[in-house]
């Protein structure tokens, strides 16, 4: 490996690239190797670094093939081979490199801690906006002055101050033109930009100051409209639509006529956007497209939903019957369809809006809850849908034109017998050539895939970005009832020390491998059924051993060890501890749901902005917050 050079040092091509930040000749670059995101396979790449700018490049490459500005560094990494460092871009990845030697270490580490550490000025805006109050709902021009964190407004550019404010959060909006706004005093307002791009830019640069004065601060927020009430359902299923919008449903919410608690059936989408909305979903049948005939799945609890590349979401599993000993009665085998489907476009609707539903019998598949649902990945999935399988209930696969893009696994889960398991199962749902049949609407075919490396059930499932699921708590025995708190000192096992790991990064199935990979330290014990996230290159979890107060943690994933650590959390930290849901939207880790030790959180979601690299090293952060020389360098 060529020694580093603190002027360009060009590989055997062209150093020209389109992607990057900067024209300036690189100040440091030579040969690393790259750890590939969540696949662990190093490749040799060209890496250069101006400033803060960090770009790399294949072998032979005429282009960069990434480009982005440093956040965070950490020079040593645990569990990682020697000489090797990571480095926190602003795009959310983390890059893990690796030097020849501890020399080159030196100088790569030194150069960009170097650049890290220059200080910069507070970072001001100015211009003429729209302002629009929660009070009046009247929008007004307004021009606006942000020092830091500190905002103030003048009906006129040089006119005299009308009012002054220190903002506490902002918030994209469903107009990329505007940014809802919040103070300390409780106040918010909307700000409109003249383009999208001013928002933008106001935007970022309120979170990059909120990163350092915010960090691993708590929020409460009370979303707005008619299905608020059930996002702090306990036991909901919940599935993400590109970043900005929470589909959840089922669960269970506190019984106002009688004590315990009563199972959902709502299904609630939520924006994580402007004042959070959360509107209730109508599902109708295909058979009939009316309002008169509004069909949902019944109600349930620990079931679970996933997203499909064609943007219809799909149920399986949970709970339907209580109590405990008329459990049997109440187990479901149906998976429905819940979303736009063959002619219909192939996005969500409208929130409120009616749309196109359907249930089927899956027989092939064994009766679950606490297990996972993972959606695969298009580009990787090919591969996977050719082979057969050997069990003898699953269907032979159809044409591979068929599989392209709606096929998801069930991994795990507990049985009727209250065991956890270790099967995985492949659904493929077969587009049909008749939409308006309903008969045909629902097809699916099902192969076995490798099992887990362990059986494990009321886990957690987080999907990874490229090709991959990792899998956090849960029980590898029995499970002994239905109410977490009452009974998760009966599932005391190892599950919390360990996760299990897919990738399936290749075009083999061989490839479709779990692993476990060791938690260090693990995480409290009993750890049902917790709320969890990725964030580039760093998994943040909510769970309790209900013993003790709830904590966020963050796992940084290696190939043979997981470096947990217990983030320590201020302002409104929510005292919920089981049967929720964790979402990273814009920054933000949103917490959905769950149930306190004596009462439910109903309709309130919390969020919190963690650390880029999963540390609380705030004060480190805080040097690593650079002004980039254009508006269009910090977008």
């Amino acid at each position: 490996m060529a020694s580093p050079s603190r002027v360009a040092t060009p590989p055997p091509a062209s150093s020209s690239s389109s992607n990057n930040h900067s024209t300036a000749a690189p100040a440091f670059s030579g040969w690393l190797e790259k750890q590939a995101e969540w696949k662990f396979t190093w490749n040799r790449r060209f890496v250069e670094l101006c400033g803060t700018i960090i770009s790399y490049r294949e072998e032979g490459a005429t282009s960069d093939k990434k480009c982005a500005e440093v956040r965070c560094l950490q020079k040593t990494c645990a569990g990682s081979p020697p000489h090797t460092f990571r480095v926190w871009t602003d795009r959310g990845g983390c890059w893990v490199l690796r030097c020849a030697n501890g020399e080159e270490h030196t100088q790569w580490t030194t150069a960009i801690a170097d650049s890290l550490h220059e200080t910069h000025p507070e970072e001001e805006l100015s211009c003429e906006v729209e302002k629009c109050s929660a009070w009046t709902k009247q929008w007004r021009s307004r021009y606006v002055t942000l020092s830091g964190l500190k905002l103030s407004y003048a009906e006129t550019r040089g006119g005299a101050t009308k009012n002054r404010y220190v903002v506490s959060s902002a918030d994209a909006c469903l107009n990329d033109t505007e940014i809802r706004v919040a103070v300390s005093t409780g106040e918010w307002f909307v700000l409109r930009f003249p383009d999208a791009t001013l928002a933008r830019l106001w935007l970022s640069t309120i979170r990059r100051t909120q990163r350092r004065v915010h960090t691993l601060r708590w929020q409460s927020l009370t979303p707005t409209s008619d299905g608020s009430t059930f996002c702090g359902a306990v036991g909901h299923s919940a599935a993400s639509f590109e970043g900005k919008h929470i589909l959840l449903f089922g669960g269970s919410l506190p019984n106002p006529k009688h004590d315990g608690n009563q199972l959902q059936r709502e299904l609630i989408m939520t924006s994580l956007v402007g004042e959070h909305p959360a509107s209730i979903m109508h599902p109708l049948p295909f058979e009939e497209l009316s309002n008169h005939t509004k069909l949902c799945p019944p109600p349930r609890e620990f079931g679970a939903v996933t997203l499909l590349s064609n943007g219809a979401f799909v149920m399986y599993g949970g709970i339907a019957g209580r109590p405990l000993e008329v459990l049997q009665d109440g187990w479901m085998t149906n998976v429905a369809i819940c979303g736009p489907w063959g002619r219909f476009q192939p996005s969500p609707r409208a929130a409120g809006d009616d749309m196109p539903s359907a249930t089927t019998s899956l027989t092939q598949l064994p009766p679950l809850f606490g297990h996972s649902m993972h959606a695969l990945v298009p580009s990787v999935m090919s591969a996977l849908t050719t082979t057969t399988s050997s069990a003898s209930h699953v269907s032979s696969p159809p044409s591979s034109s068929l599989l392209d893009t709606n096929a998801f696994l069930v991994v795990g889960g507990v049985d009727s017998k209250f065991t956890a398991q270790s099967d995985v199962f492949q659904c493929t749902v077969v587009h049909p050539s008749d939409t308006s049949s309903p008969s045909t609407a629902t097809k699916f075919h099902v192969v076995r895939r490798p099992r887990l490396d362990r059986p494990r059930g009321m886990h957690t499932g987080v999907d990874l970005g490229g090709g991959g699921v990792v899998l956090v708590g849960g029980t590898h025995g029995r499970y002994s009832g239905l109410d977490i708190a009452a009974t998760a000192s009966s599932c005391d096992d190892d599950a919390h020390k360990t996760v299990s790991v897919l990738t399936y990064h290749d075009d083999s199935a061989e490839s479709m491998q779990w692993k476990s990979v060791t938690l260090s330290p693990p995480l409290p014990p009993n750890t049902l059924r917790p709320g969890a996230c990725a964030h580039g290159a760093v998994i943040y979890v909510w769970c309790s051993d209900l013993h003790n107060a709830p904590a966020l943690h963050s796992i940084l994933l290696t190939p043979e060890l997981a470096v947990v650590t217990a983030l320590s959390t201020r302002g409104e930290v929510p005292s919920i501890t089981r049967g929720v849901s964790l979402h990273m939207s814009e920054d933000y880790c949103y917490l959905f749901g769950g149930g306190g030790r004596s009462t439910s959180t109903s309709g309130t979601i919390h969020r919190v902005l963690p650390p880029l690299n999963g540390t609380e090293d705030t004060q480190q952060q805080e040097k690593q917050q650079l002004r980039p020389s254009s508006a269009e360098e910090r977008l």
